[in-house]
């Protein structure tokens, strides 16, 4: 029985070790570190992955609604637009989330807190910010919360308040 020390792992025969090959040394380091797929070359991927996305996925929606576009309003056609971004963004994440092996949630969409303290913070923080924005703008004349008066009616008013005219009296329908 050959005794060996615990820590050392056993000798692999000579058969069992393969050869270093020059392209597989070269792959494994401009390519592939110790960590996977070198972080430049998933960013080139995932850029390269969804304006090509993009592309397509755009053209084939104008290709598509541009024949029925009488029909539909204008809303709906930016929130398709903004829902095949979402789908060209979203995928070239899933793909390299599968081909690293890695949580989907590695690529800065973490599920554990999706709606946690920080995203709370941000809807306070940017309501307030759109809120004060909105009340500073109403302050200085260039927002209003509802209907905007047009200015031929807001002169209409202030000529008639200085030269004390009454209020114009609408017509009344014959029978």
């Amino acid at each position: 029985m050959d005794q060996r020390p615990e820590g050392n792992p056993p000798e692999p025969a000579p058969e069992q070790r393969q050869p270093r090959v020059f392209p597989t040394l070269l792959q494994e380091s401009i390519f592939v570190g110790a960590n996977g797929v070198r972080p430049i070359w998933r960013f080139l991927i995932y850029v390269g992955l969804y304006y090509v996305l993009r592309l397509l996925l755009l053209s084939l929606a104008g290709a598509v609604v541009s024949r029925e576009s009488d029909d539909v309003s204008p809303l709906w056609l930016q929130l398709l637009e903004e829902c095949l971004l979402l789908g060209a963004a979203m995928f070239p994440a899933l793909f390299l989330s599968k081909f690293e092996g890695r949580r989907f949630g590695a690529y800065g969409l973490p599920s554990h807190d999706a709606f946690g303290k920080q995203f709370w913070m941000g809807v306070i923080w940017g309501l307030g910010a759109i809120t004060l924005l909105l009340l500073v703008m109403r302050g200085i004349g260039v927002f209003y919360f509802g209907r905007s008066p047009s200015n031929l009616q807001i002169f209409t008013k202030k000529t008639r308040r200085r030269l004390n005219f009454p209020p114009a009296s609408r017509p009344t329908a014959s029978r």
